[in-house]
């Protein structure tokens, strides 16, 4: 992969410089304690304003993915990766947020076994670690690297798992926490910077007034069967397992509601930064000699090498840098947890707070293995959210949804059957697009040709397995 390097004086040498000292200094000095609930949970104290900088920075940790897509979908962006989110997370926030919180469960497999037993909840936990893994994050972060220091992509995968890692390790999710309240405040100031010099210099005046005479840009140029499959992926709220550990880690159910509605309000603001920003940059690339050339990963980097100037160039590039890394350590902390935790330690019921810990820990190391060989594979950020993403959500979505809605509803063995049938139907499906040269599996409905991803057949398989399982116990 060509990566576009950025170009830094010296103020912005010395923003960076700085920002590498303030992380290190803020994640380091976290304190995880020893148990369970002080390393995964924070002792489930978290703010408000703690909550909501740690949702909003790990929403938002696939930043350089939100330039792929809009190098894809252009203004359609915010129609296909924006608002399903805001109407889930709105969902979320009025039926799940306070059951969350009130509930003991500290993550998604907790409350399966409560609601079905060991069976759905090791499943569970198994495909968590995999959906947790911080694959994009690693690949991000490397890039970002490689944007500013040069040398290869693989060698910068390698250093970034290795910082993502000893945050992680060490400071569990106080780690993550801290580093978010930083990032946060920089990440809406860099973009805001970006946002505004696009918007000022009259750069997107032409984009606009195309998007408002042709409709199909609003839609990504994408038909209703492709919107509504963006639609569905927007539902992975439900079941992802770095949203449900900060809600169950809120201080209480008030702050964990209040807090998915301010985080839902940040989205919408930031995704207006990030997608002008994107646009922005979009127009600039447009002059290129070799325009079709720059993978839409190097996006931020072209918008921050020619478009911004000193001093603000350095803001821009740490307020990628840290949601990124506060994602990536939030991911690998849960991949971990629910590797050590959810999955062996539930298999072997080992119930020693101690003895968990280790293996949580022993996961974090595993998972952050896998995301560097995910990262170095795949390349693309795209790729992993709509493909190896959607094949797990699609999986979990409706047992995860039921545990909390209706607890009731399906038995243990509906549970497990739904989890099985949805996981099996998605990888075949990752596998078979692999193997077959069309990673989108596109098929031809009617004259629309779409892709059929992995979520929406995950999602049907895991429905009817569950209901027909059900229905004979």
């Amino acid at each position: 992969m060509d990566v576009v390097r950025i170009q830094l004086t010296l103020p912005d040498q010395i923003i960076i410089g700085l920002f590498v000292v303030a992380v290190l200094a803020l994640g380091f000095s976290a304190r995880a304690g020893s148990g369970v609930l002080g390393f995964l949970s924070a002792g489930r104290l978290l703010t408000l304003p703690a909550f909501v900088a740690t949702l909003v920075c790990t929403w938002y940790g696939g930043i350089l993915g939100i330039a792929e897509s809009v190098s894809f979908y252009g203004v359609g962006t915010w129609l296909l990766i924006g608002v399903p989110y805001y109407v889930f997370g709105a969902l979320y926030a009025a039926y799940m947020a306070r059951r969350v919180r009130t509930e003991d469960a500290l993550s998604i497999p907790d409350r399966l076994l409560a609601t079905g037993g060991r069976g759905p909840a090791v499943m569970a936990g198994g495909l968590l670690f995999l959906l947790g893994i911080p694959a994009a994050h690693i690949l991000m972060l490397a890039v970002l690297m490689v944007a500013i220091f040069g040398g290869g992509l693989v060698p910068a995968i390698l250093v970034c798992t290795l910082i993502v890692g000893a945050l992680t390790y060490k400071g569990g999710l106080m780690a993550d926490v801290r580093v978010s309240l930083l990032a946060f405040v920089l990440m809406f100031t860099g973009f805001g910077i970006a946002a505004a010099q696009g918007i000022f210099a009259n750069f997107l005046d032409a984009t606009w007034v195309d998007a408002m005479v042709n409709t199909e840009r609003w839609t990504g140029n994408q038909g209703p069967i492709g919107i509504l499959s963006f639609f569905l992926l927007g539902a992975w709220t439900f079941a992802d397992p770095g949203f449900h550990q900060r809600v169950a880690s809120a201080y209480d159910p008030r702050t964990a509601n209040r807090g998915v509605w301010l985080s839902v309000l940040s989205w919408i603001v930031f995704d207006f930064l990030s997608i002008t920003s994107a646009l922005y940059a979009l127009r600039l690339n447009a002059g290129l000699p070799d325009a079709e050339k720059v993978p839409g990963l190097s996006l931020f980097p072209l918008l921050a090498n020619s478009g911004l100037e000193p001093g603000w160039r350095g803001m821009f590039v740490v307020g990628m840098a840290g949601t990124i890394l506060s994602a990536g350590v939030g991911y690998a902390l849960v991949s971990g947890s629910s590797l050590g935790r959810d999955l062996v330690a539930k298999f072997r019921q080992t119930e020693d707070d101690a003895t968990q810990v280790k293996w949580m820990r022993a996961g974090v190391i595993l998972a952050l293995v896998a995301a560097a060989a995910l990262a170095a594979s795949l390349q693309s950020v795209v790729a992993i959210w709509y493909l190896w993403a959607g094949a797990i959500v699609g999986a979990l979505l409706v047992p995860t949804a039921l545990a909390y809605l209706r607890p009731q509803a399906w038995t243990g063995r509906a549970q497990l059957a739904a989890l099985i049938a949805g996981s099996v139907v998605g990888f075949g499906l990752l596998i078979f697009g692999q193997t077959k040269g069309d990673p989108y599996v596109t098929v031809q409905i009617g004259s629309e040709a779409v892709g059929l991803g992995t979520l929406v057949p995950a999602l049907v398989a895991s429905s009817l397995a569950g209901f027909v399982a059900n229905r004979r116990t």
